[in-house]
């Protein structure tokens, strides 16, 4: 166990001690283990091996305890909405030509603002594997909509960002 660390929290802005923080959340990764092991960590480096990954990826260096604990309720929302046993199924009934099925009744907030807080830890985080993945001029802006538990309005914000 790796001592905690005492740094600037990258979601409060203040000096506190650091957690291992997931970059996503563990009720979001479980399901998607298979019985014959823990998921693995692949690189593009040629030189990198394909490495288990049992407890998924955690930063040390970007959240205090309750910062982490914050995005825990969404996290909770998102996996007991998405992570269920019949998913498969559902899929499969869908039409052929879709890709997808339809979940018609959901909590818009907690959905978007789960989606968003991976995606900032993603951006925030000081691991090799996520140095691809960077929100600068757009950081900020999630980071305050999840601050504020504010997702905006579905056509907004990341829309006219991305011209999506």
């Amino acid at each position: 166990m790796v001592p905690a660390c005492h740094m600037l929290c990258r979601f409060c802005e203040k000096d506190k001690t650091l957690i291992e923080a997931h970059i996503i959340a563990r009720c979001l990764r479980e399901p998607l283990l298979h019985p014959s092991g823990s998921m693995m960590l692949i690189s593009k480096d040629a030189n990198s091996y394909p490495k288990r990954n049992p407890t998924g990826q955690y930063d040390r260096q970007i959240l205090c305890a309750d910062c982490d604990e914050r995005f825990s309720p969404w996290e909770r929302y998102t996996a007991k909405l998405l992570m269920v046993p019949d998913a498969y199924e559902k899929h499969k009934e869908a039409r052929s030509i879709e890709n997808f099925y339809r979940i018609e009744k959901f909590d818009y907030s907690s959905l978007k603002l789960c989606f968003l807080s991976i995606l900032w830890k993603m951006s925030v985080s000081t691991l090799t594997s996520f140095n691809g993945i960077r929100l600068w001029p757009f950081e900020a802006t999630i980071r305050q909509m999840l601050y504020n538990k504010n997702p905006a309005r579905q056509m907004s914000f990341p829309y006219y960002c991305f011209g999506l």
